[in-house]
Formats: structure tokens, C-alpha cells, sequence
């Protein structure tokens, strides 16, 4: 439908899960040039002390 209406371009975001809608894409020609990755925050702090010590390390050089 949208290469028949003369699109030349489409902006849209499709799950990668979202396989069947992804191959119609592809078969009527559009290829994807682009991907897009959403992070959330974690429902706590990190574990282990990595990032604190890295923090604490940074801070000790600053007089």
C-alpha cells in the first residue's frame, strides 16, 4: 500500500521481535538503515562496588 501510494521513504519503529512486519517491509523494497537501542534505568543501585571506587578514585586526585 505505501509503495503504491508513491512513498519513497518511511520513518517507523518495529519491534525486531516483530518479524512479519519486518520482512513486509523488506519485500516491498525498503531496507532498514538505522537501529535503536532503549535502556532503563535499573530498579536499584549497581551491585558490587565497581562504580563507587571508580567515583572515590576520581575524586581523590582532585585536591
Amino acid at each position: 500500500m505505501l509503495t503504491a501510494g508513491g512513498a519513497r521513504e518511511v520513518v517507523a519503529d518495529v519491534d525486531a521481535h516483530r518479524v512479519a512486519v519486518v520482512a513486509e517491509l523488506e519485500r516491498t523494497g525498503f531496507r532498514q538503515l538505522r537501529s535503536r537501542v532503549v535502556f532503563e534505568p535499573a530498579a536499584g543501585p549497581p551491585s558490587g562496588s565497581a562504580v563507587a571506587a571508580a567515583h572515590g578514585a576520581d575524586r581523590a586526585g582532585q585536591g
